[in-house]
């Protein structure tokens, strides 16, 4: 899956969450907006620093499908947010979308499949005459 959609999904998923919390604790325990926003981020923090009143039966019964479903999506989010740096996702990302950008700038230009001592010859040639080019990289598919 695409690394930049999966932070969008997981970001999502966690608004999500957060607003079926809030609505959740506004509807069963009759709570304000305020209080119910609260009580969805100390419970998907896991901080559990206090109840803002004491839960019903219904109420404990969200709480505890809101733990379960609400700290799989942040360890999820948390996960993809980690996995993208740590590949250096994030660096070849932006890298590539600045690239393509210059690409779709061009017009009139060389392609240049390879850079060893040929393709540097011909880059070297490029540049003394402004010349527009891209060097392509071959990759070997098996």
């Amino acid at each position: 899956m695409n690394p930049v959609r999966n932070i969008m999904l997981s970001l999502l998923a966690l608004i999500g969450i957060v607003l079926i919390g809030t609505l959740g604790y506004s509807y069963i325990e009759h709570w304000s907006y305020l209080d119910s926003v609260y009580m969805t981020v100390i419970t998907l923090s896991t901080v559990g620093f206090r109840e803002i009143q004491a839960l019903s039966a219904n109420g404990q019964i969200f709480t505890i499908m809101l733990i379960v479903c609400g700290t799989t999506l942040v360890a999820y989010a948390a996960g993809s947010l980690v996995q993208l740096m740590v590949e250096g996702q994030f660096r070849q990302i932006l890298g590539r979308k600045k690239l393509l950008q210059q690409i779709a700038k061009l017009e009139n230009h060389y392609i240049i499949c390879g850079y060893g001592r040929i393709g540097n010859f011909i880059c070297q040639e490029f540049i003394a005459k402004p010349v527009s080019f891209v060097v392509g990289q071959v990759q070997n598919v098996l």
